[in-house]
């Protein structure tokens, strides 16, 4: 069984929610909030795609994916601080899995209290407030879905880091087998396929991306995108939803090639 922590669910929902107010401040803070914890959950499952275990890495990559939101709103900056902080004090170790246990017991306390927030807010429009008058101006692709799934994140068995090294990459920071990086170019060239094919199928979409990108020379190619990977890589970026799809990618397009994250 995926180990989980029970305290740590506890102790970071209660964070969470202790900085929403009441009255309107109130609907301006469960917006911004609702919309930084997608975004949070969603880049958790980033970083695990990308095999990441070192506790300082998961630190940095939630630091530099919520910068990257580019939200003025203060409930951003604060809710991620709480994450951060969550994640600086968790238990890390790769012993008997304790760094996934951590991992799951934040991504569970986010879903909570996300799933909290949209009650919340659902219970206002029925009261007849107009809920977008309160969301984040960065919030612009927000549709209203599930929060992710409840079920915990797996721990690969080939985690845990050898006692002994004879030298090479530092232990523990990533874990083995995957496939390769996600690069600027090959981001940008996925979107652009699936833009000029999105009126075809995920198969034909990934179909294209993997007959017209080609890797560079010196990168190791572990096969041909899956399209679970593709999928998963456009979900973390923009929201894998069919409607508004083509806006949203062309919106990512224009961000990345003016220098913006990816």
């Amino acid at each position: 069984m995926t180990r989980t922590n029970a305290a740590l669910t506890d102790s970071t929902s209660a964070e969470l929610m202790s900085l929403l107010a009441n009255g309107e401040q109130g609907l301006y803070a469960r917006c911004g909030q609702r919309y930084v914890l997608e975004q949070l959950v969603a880049w958790f499952q980033h970083i695990l795609n990308d095999q990441e275990v070192e506790k300082w890495v998961w630190v940095r990559e939630i630091s530099t994916a919520v910068r990257a939101l580019k939200s003025e709103s203060p409930i951003v900056d604060c809710t991620a601080q709480v994450i951060v902080a969550a994640i600086e004090n968790a238990p890390w170790s790769m012993e008997g899995g304790e760094w996934i246990g951590s991992v799951n017991a934040i991504a569970f306390a986010m879903k909570h209290v996300a799933k909290t927030i949209e009650r919340d807010l659902a219970q206002a429009e029925n009261d007849g407030i107009d809920i977008t008058l309160y969301r984040d101006p960065a919030d612009y692709t927000h549709e209203s879905s599930d929060e992710g799934s409840d079920e915990p994140y797996e721990e690969n068995r080939n985690t845990r880091a050898p006692k002994k090294r004879s030298g090479g990459r530092k232990p523990g920071s990533k874990l083995n087998g995957g496939s390769r990086k996600w690069t600027r170019d090959e981001i940008l060239h996925m979107l652009r396929t699936v833009r000029d094919n999105i009126d075809m199928t995920w198969d034909e979409r990934v179909q294209a991306h993997n007959d017209t990108y080609v890797v560079p020379q010196g990168v190791q190619q572990r096969g041909p995108r899956t399209k679970e990977g593709i999928r998963q890589r456009l979900d973390d970026m923009i929201r894998l939803t069919e409607r508004g799809l083509n806006g949203r990618i062309v919106a990512k397009i224009a961000q990345i090639e003016a220098g913006g994250s990816f």
